[in-house]
C-alpha cells in the first residue's frame, strides 16, 4: 500500500526547495519509486533464469508482443480504438501488463511469446493429465491469449491419451420412428452361437422376431435370408439378439429345443403393452404347449398399439437419458475422444 502509507510515514530528511511537509513527501516517493523497481517478477514465478531468457528473446521477435510492450512503455491510449490493432486483444486486462527486463507480464504470469506456445503445450500436458486441470496448473505462472481453448484442443488430439482414455460418454437417446402397422419397421442383426451362426430379424410393431440358422458367413446367403423377410436395418435388433441368445443358452443348459422356447417368447404379453408379439403381429396368440381356449386363439386386432409404443419409449429415453449427455459434433480434421 505505498501510495496510502506515505504521507503517515515520518521519513528522514531531504534537501531540497519546499517546505519541510513538501520535502518529506517528495523523499518518500522517491523511496517508494525505488522499492518497486526492485520487486522482481521472477521471484513469484517457477521459472528458470535460463527459461525467462529465451521467453525474452522469443518475445524480441514476436510483433505482437513488440507493440504490446512498446504500448505499455509509451502508455495506453484512452480509448481501444487508439491502440495498435495488433495489441488490442491484450486491452481489457491491460492495466495488469507490465514489462521487465524484456519479458512481458499479466500481474504475475509471464506472456508466452507465439513461437514458444507449442513447446510449452508440450511440456504443460507432459503428465498426460486432463485439459481442465492442465490449465489449473498453467494459469498459475502462464498467460496468452485463448491459452484454455488451445491447451483442451492439444489435450484432445494427444494419441497417448485418447489411446487410455475412458470410455465415450453415452449420448441421450435417439428413438426410432414409431410403426402403424406390422413389418413396417424392422431390424436386424447377425449373432453367432455354440458355433452356429444366425440371423435374426425384429419387427418395430410388434416386438416379434424372426431367427435364421445361416449355413455360412457369406453376403449371398445373408442377402437371400434378408429378401426372404424384407427387412429395414437399424439398431433396434441388438436387444433382441440379447433376449435371443439368453433363450438359446438356457434352452441348451436344459437340453430343451430352443424353438419351443422361442414360441413360448413369442406368445408372452409384453410389459406395459397388453398383448404379445404374435398378438400384435399377427392379431392372434400362437398355439403352445399351454392349454389354451379355442377364443384365445381366434383372431383380435389389438388397438392402441402406437400410442403405447409411443410411451413406452419417452419412458425408456427418460431413465436412458439420466446418465447420458448430448456431444458436441465433430469438425472437420478434430479427433473423437
Amino acid at each position: 500500500m505505498f501510495i496510502s502509507d506515505t504521507l503517515s510515514r515520518a521519513t528522514a530528511g531531504c534537501a531540497g526547495r519546499g517546505t519541510v511537509y513538501q520535502r518529506h513527501t517528495i523523499c518518500s516517493l522517491q523511496q517508494e519509486q525505488e522499492d518497486v523497481q526492485h520487486v522482481n517478477q521472477a521471484d513469484y514465478l517457477n521459472v528458470s533464469s535460463q527459461r525467462l531468457e529465451q521467453i525474452r528473446q522469443h518475445t524480441d521477435r514476436d510483433e505482437c508482443l513488440q507493440a504490446l510492450k512498446n504500448t505499455v512503455l509509451v502508455g495506453w491510449p484512452d480509448v481501444k480504438e487508439e491502440a495498435p490493432l495488433i495489441a488490442r486483444e491484450y486491452w481489457p486486462f491491460r492495466d495488469e501488463i507490465s514489462v521487465q527486463n524484456g519479458v512481458l507480464f499479466r500481474g504475475q504470469k509471464v506472456i508466452i511469446p507465439k513461437s514458444l506456445r507449442p513447446e510449452m503445450l508440450t511440456r504443460i500436458h507432459s503428465s498426460h493429465i486432463g485439459g481442465e486441470v492442465c490449465y489449473r496448473h498453467a494459469q498459475e505462472t502462464l498467460y496468452w491469449p485463448n491459452m484454455q481453448t488451445e491447451i483442451k484442443d492439444f489435450v484432445s488430439t494427444c494419441s497417448t491419451c485418447n489411446v487410455y482414455a475412458h470410455n465415450q460418454q453415452k449420448e441421450t437417446m435417439l428413438s426410432h420412428d414409431l410403426p402403424t402397422r406390422p413389418w413396417q419397421i424392422l431390424s436386424m442383426d447377425m449373432f453367432a452361437h455354440r458355433q452356429k451362426d444366425y440371423l435374426l430379424i425384429v419387427d418395430h410393431y410388434s416386438d416379434f422376431w424372426e431367427i435364421e440358422l445361416l449355413p455360412d458367413m457369406s453376403a449371398e446367403t445373408v442377402i437371400k435370408r434378408c429378401k426372404a423377410q424384407h427387412p429395414k436395418a437399424n439398431g433396434k435388433a441388438e436387444s433382441a439378439v440379447k433376449i435371443a441368445k439368453n433363450l438359446l443358452r438356457k434352452a441348451a443348459h436344459d437340453g430343451d429345443d430352443p424353438w419351443k422356447a422361442i414360441l413360448h417368447w413369442r406368445n408372452t404379453p409384453t410389459e406395459n403393452m397388453g398383448s404379445s408379439p404374435a398378438q400384435r403381429l399377427m392379431s392372434h396368440q400362437l398355439k403352445t404347449s399351454i392349454p389354451a381356449t379355442n377364443k384365445l386363439l381366434e383372431p383380435v386386432v389389438v388397438v392402441g398399439v402406437t400410442e403405447k409404443l409411443r410411451h413406452r419409449k419417452q419412458l425408456a429415453k427418460s431413465f436412458y437419458d439420466r446418465s447420458a449427455r448430448d456431444l458436441p459434433e465433430l469438425e472437420v480434421g478434430k479427433l473423437s475422444g
